[in-house]
């Protein structure tokens, strides 16, 4: 009961970091990282999300380098290792990883969910 929750708390995590970089971008020409988001007076996220860990959890979000910063990824990764890993990028379409993992894909993907990972329902 305990890992089912700290999943669900951490895909709400991941779909909160999401909203705030679309309202962050909204404002700048890049979307930001998770200490930018907590930076700002008011903060887009809350002192504990923007710190990269909560509820079992490390969270990351990276904006994409290229010619221009339009994308973006977010991860969650169990710290515990036997609970799912979650993905979410610009697109908005929250994946979950099939297995237990320990890690965390952190290469942007161009559709769908990465390697490992399926679509959530």
């Amino acid at each position: 009961a305990r890992i089912s929750a700290q999943e669900a708390a951490a895909a709400a995590a991941v779909h909160t970091i999401t909203t705030a970089e679309i309202q962050w971008r909204a404002g700048h020409t890049t979307y930001a990282t998770l200490a930018n988001l907590g930076s700002e007076t008011p903060p887009y996220i809350d002192a504990t999300l923007s710190g990269g860990t909560k509820q079992g959890y490390t969270f990351a979000a990276t904006p994409v380098t290229g010619e221009e910063v339009t994308q973006f990824v977010a991860s969650a990764v169990p710290t515990g290792g036997n609970a799912h890993g979650y993905y979410i990028d610009e697109d908005g379409v929250l994946c979950r990883s099939t297995a237990v993992t320990g890690t965390a894909e952190t290469a942007h993907q161009d559709t769908g969910c990465p390697t490992g990972y399926a679509e959530m329902q």
